[in-house]
């Protein structure tokens, strides 16, 4: 399977009841004035209708459910850096 096709498949199939998670967690951050990062900003690229299962040098961002592989590290790395995920840490 090609990279591009996983990538989306992965975006296609994200578990609904993950974004109504997200959004109850977010919610109680809000109101309780604590930082909250969703992971899905830095894995997942809303514009592009893709979130990365496969690196762009073909490694798998998953091994099982939750868990990130090594060799995906410096790529996820890079994008939370690019997009500037921890920033909201920094306010």
């Amino acid at each position: 399977m090609r990279k591009a096709a996983a990538n989306r498949i992965h975006f296609e199939n994200i578990d609904p009841t993950v974004a109504e998670a997200n959004q109850f967690i977010a919610n109680v951050a809000t109101k309780t004035g604590a930082v909250y990062l969703a992971k899905e900003r830095f894995v997942c690229m809303q514009e592009q209708a893709i979130c990365h299962a496969i690196t762009p040098d073909g490694d798998a961002v998953y091994p099982d459910i939750g868990h990130y592989t090594v060799e995906s590290a410096g790529f996820l790395g890079r994008i939370v850096a690019e997009t500037g995920w921890l920033d909201p840490l920094y306010k």
